[in-house]
């Protein structure tokens, strides 16, 4: 039986507490046995005098107990809606009797074998002469309500990846504590946290990896604040600090470097190690009296001070205490001391040529072997130094020892290009091209220069004119150059032109998300198509699986290195690699194959709708407005359902299912839009899963028709 209305419910009970009391509780049994909520009735001792079934489970009350219970004995195991236990002050039925009122459905949870259950108390006075004190409690669950409601509270206002309060509360969080510093008369420091090096990790080990280190990272910053602290996360690598209670400059300054040590301990992550350390700003209130925005953007401008003055350090806004910072020079001697004892080592990652499936070459990638820190990658120590001439130290080192390990590898038959970072103090070095001439005679094999110098697009546009002049003086020489990161720098075509190099690097960054952003995915398709008209290689770094290899080749680019192949490796590890190593077949069946407008304009298609669908699914599942589309006219399928999908394959029954399945989709998603709007939930769900079977079906009928173009 449905439950009654509590009003209505409660109207009923008070008219049958006006009749003789023997008659109201053989009354209230048979109505009380019938009703889904909880009915019991207390006298002014607080003892209770009758509870139907429901009202006995609610309050844990074993069906088998014979002895008197009073409210206190249930009010034990109660909170408020905050978690705070209940009180004689605070609990609904203990009010009652004092005469004071009650607010209605309030929400009041049960603790019982660690389980928090909730319910809405509706508390009256009973009429009648012999019942004025009596107290009528009526409960009914809303348990799914308020978990749900909190859930959706947490998502909205803390990190779900860290667990940390969001950029949403950040001012909140800061007006708090600014308002508390107020109060007890100590000093606040808010601080702003980045990450050093987190970038390199994402591009080398994954999001995976990436998100690994955020975790981490939030762990160990609440392990070294104390309990009256917040930790917040803004997003991506960084972090805030409030650190409340502070009496002196040095009591901030402790906890900021117990938060440094912390944060560089290593991070294990599968089989490697991941190292960052962090970036602070710091600005100390009232010492700094300026409003929440200000305080934050003074710490802001005291994280980049930081950054420029080494890493791995904080900057107190305050001028004054600025000279605190030594951390550069530090790790400058540091590195010239790890040169000096040969801590570097170089790894090598393969490119191969999928076409013809062959190693075509390597890249030498730098190693910090760190005595105490382990490996560390360049993304960690080589931007500490860029500004410093240690740099062009190191990168002669590097070439040096490319050489030499190109020697040893001929001796035993192996041929390879070697591709060398170069960075832009070392190429615009009055001395470089003197020292290009030096390694030039030390070849063995003038004529086939092996060494191919690669250049960052970004250093490259520092001073075009110079290192135009350079790679064209050095012909003679026979290296070969390489614009490493291409697409980065937004160089135009003259540039391209004047600089002349042999190899276009497409950046790894448009590699990783070209299968989900279509952006991305024109860039690529541009440079390959940018490097057949300057008649240069291009290689495309970082493909980290198989659909990216086989996009690649069909958009015309076949040389290819990343995690998908092999990861860096030392010389030794990379030669057991290479006897092992046999191409994959499947990159047989791209052979020769470059896309057609048709093609490429359904593979932008393909991505773009992938993306979109995935964005209705975040929205769907974080409660958010569902984002809009394009309508079935005016979409870009239905286009080239009319034009190329027509031309080609119009006595195709499949192609007219695909057309009417697409048709689907849009009104599905319409659907969808309507029924999230008008709060529909039930319906919403089961519209979605239609909606997610149809856009299967769709992206693989794309998928099909754009692969099999060519066989039509």
């Amino acid at each position: 039986m449905n439950s009654i209305a509590p009003k209505s419910s409660h109207n009923l009970i008070s008219e049958i507490f006006i009749g003789n009391e023997e008659d109201c509780y053989n009354e209230l049994e048979l109505i009380g046995n019938q009703l889904t909520d909880g009915i019991s009735v207390w006298n002014s001792d607080g003892n209770l005098l009758y509870a139907n079934p429901n009202a006995k489970k609610h309050f844990k009350i074993d069906h088998s107990f014979q002895g008197p219970i009073n409210c206190m004995d249930v009010m034990v195991r109660m909170c408020d809606f905050k978690h705070t236990p209940m009180t004689n002050k605070t609990f609904p039925i203990s009010k009652a009797i004092r005469g004071e009122i009650c607010d209605q459905d309030t929400i009041v949870g049960v603790n019982f074998d660690n389980k928090q259950e909730w319910f809405h108390f509706n508390v009256y006075a009973l009429p009648g002469n012999s019942h004025d004190s009596s107290i009528l409690c009526m409960t009914h669950e809303v348990s799914e309500l308020v978990i749900n409601s909190h859930d959706l509270s947490q998502s909205a206002y803390y990190d779900s990846l860290t667990g940390l309060p969001n950029r949403i509360l950040l001012n909140e969080k800061v007006k708090t504590a600014i308002a508390h510093s107020k109060r007890s008369g100590h000093m606040l420091a808010v601080c702003l946290m980045d990450l050093d090096g987190f970038k390199p990790i994402n591009d080398t080990l994954g999001h995976e990896a990436g998100d690994e280190v955020l975790k981490v990272t939030a762990e160990r910053l609440l392990e070294s604040v104390r309990g009256e602290d917040t930790a917040l996360r803004l997003g991506g690598d960084e972090f805030v600090l409030l650190i409340n209670n502070l009496n002196t400059d040095d009591e901030c300054i402790l906890a900021l470097n117990r938060v440094l040590i912390s944060i560089a301990q290593p991070i294990p992550f599968d089989k490697s190690v991941c190292s960052v350390t962090a970036s602070i700003g710091v600005t100390l209130f009232p010492n700094d009296p300026s409003g929440v925005d200000k305080l934050l953007r003074h710490a802001d401008q005291a994280m980049y001070k930081a950054k420029e003055l080494g890493k791995n350090n904080f900057e107190l806004f305050d001028p004054t205490l600025a000279s605190r910072n030594r951390a550069n020079q530090n790790t400058l001697t540091m590195m010239a001391k790890a040169l000096e004892k040969k801590q570097f080592q170089l790894y090598y990652q393969p490119q191969i040529d999928c076409q013809s499936g062959s190693v075509v070459g390597v890249e030498a990638l730098i190693r910090w072997n760190h005595p105490i820190l382990g490996v560390r990658s360049p993304g960690e120590f080589l931007p500490l130094i860029e500004k410093d001439d240690l740099i062009i130290d190191l990168g002669s080192w590097v070439i040096s020892e490319a050489m030499s390990q190109l020697k040893k590898w001929k001796e035993k038959g192996i041929s390879l290009t070697i591709g060398i970072n170069i960075s832009a103090r070392q190429l615009l070095h009055k001395d470089f091209k003197s020292s290009l001439e030096k390694f030039y005679h030390e070849l063995s094999d003038k004529e086939d220069n092996p060494i191919k110098l690669e250049i960052l697009e970004t250093a490259a546009l520092e001073d075009m004119k110079s290192v135009a002049r350079l790679i064209n003086e050095s012909r003679k020489l026979n290296f070969s150059y390489a614009l490493d990161d291409f697409g980065t720098g937004y160089s135009s075509l003259s540039h391209l032109k004047h600089l002349s190099v042999d190899t276009l690097k497409i950046d790894q960054s448009y590699i990783r998300d070209m299968q989900d952003d279509p952006g991305d995915l024109a860039i690529v398709q541009g440079i390959i198509g940018l490097s057949k008209a300057f008649n240069t290689e291009v290689v495309a770094e970082g493909v980290e699986n198989i659909d990216q290899i086989m996009m690649l080749i069909g958009m015309g680019c076949k040389v290819v290195q990343g995690y998908a192949i092999a990861k860096p490796m030392p010389s030794d590890i990379f030669i057991q690699w290479l006897e092992n190593y046999n191409s994959n077949p499947v990159w047989q069946t791209a052979h020769d194959r470059y896309p057609s407008r048709g093609q490429f304009e359904l593979l932008v298609i393909e991505v773009a709708h992938r993306t979109w669908f995935e964005q209705i699914k975040t929205a769907f599942r974080n409660g958010e407005k569902i984002p809009s589309q394009e309508s079935y006219e005016t979409c870009k399928l239905t286009a080239w359902y009319h034009g190329d999908g027509a031309e080609h394959y119009s006595h195709l029954t499949r192609l007219h299912e695909m057309d009417a399945n697409h048709r689907k989709v849009h009104q599905e998603h319409l659907k969808l839009c309507d029924q999230v709007a008008n709060h529909d939930e039930i319906s919403a769900m089961l519209t979605m899963g239609k909606l997610t079977e149809l856009n299967n079906a769709l992206i693989v009928a794309i998928h099909q028709f754009r692969f099999q173009e060519k066989l039509s």
